[in-house]
C-alpha cells in the first residue's frame, strides 16, 4: 500500500515538472469524485463538490462500507456513510492544482439482526488534487479523526487513506 501511494505521487509530479508556474487557474463550480481506495479500506465513497465562495465548497457524499474489503476480511457490520465536507482549496501556483483540507462529518446507517441503527463520525481531511491534461482529476489524501459505533456503544479512532479519480461537472 505504502508503496503504490509512493508511487502515484512520484507520477503525478513527474507529470507536473514540465508544467511552468503561472497564476492559478479557477476551480469549476461543480465537481465529482469517488474515492477507489475505498475499496481495500472502509467502502469507496463518491463525493460532489459545491463551490459556495471562492475555493471553499460544500461536499456531500455517501460511502458503502459493505464494499470495504476490511468489512469482510474482519466481519465487521456493514454500514452506508452519508456525510458532509465543508472543504477549502488553496492553489500550489501550477496549473490547476490545488492543496485542500476541512471537516467531514459522517451518519453510518447500520443494519444489524434486522435493525436498522445508526453511528456518527467527525474526520479532518486533507490532500492533493492534481488536474490530468484530459481535464479529470486525482486527489491523493486522508481522511482521519473519531466515530461512535452503536453496535459495540464505543468511540473509535478512524483513518481512511484517500485515492479519487473525479471530473469537473
Amino acid at each position: 500500500m505504502r508503496r503504490l501511494v509512493i508511487f502515484v505521487l512520484l507520477v503525478l509530479s513527474a507529470a507536473t515538472l514540465g508544467a511552468q508556474e503561472s497564476a492559478p487557474e479557477p476551480l469549476a463550480d461543480q465537481s465529482l469524485e469517488i474515492n477507489v481506495l475505498g475499496l481495500v479500506q472502509f467502502g469507496p465513497y463518491a463525493r460532489y463538490h459545491y463551490q459556495v465562495a471562492d475555493g471553499m465548497f460544500i461536499s456531500p457524499h455517501i460511502r458503502l462500507g459493505y464494499l470495504g474489503l476490511l468489512y469482510l476480511v474482519f466481519d465487521w457490520w456493514a454500514e452506508i456513510g452519508v456525510g458532509v465536507s465543508y472543504l477549502s482549496f488553496w492553489p500550489t501556483g501550477i496549473g490547476r492544482n490545488h492543496f485542500y483540507a476541512g471537516p467531514v462529518a459522517e451518519i453510518q446507517i447500520i443494519r444489524e439482526d434486522g435493525n436498522f441503527l445508526s453511528g456518527a463520525g467527525l474526520l479532518g481531511n486533507f490532500g492533493h488534487r492534481w488536474y490530468l491534461p484530459t481535464g479529470q482529476f486525482l486527489q491523493v489524501g486522508l481522511l482521519a479523526g473519531v466515530a461512535y459505533n452503536v453496535v459495540d456503544e464505543a468511540t473509535t479512532g478512524f483513518g481512511m487513506a484517500e485515492l479519487a479519480w473525479g471530473f469537473d461537472l
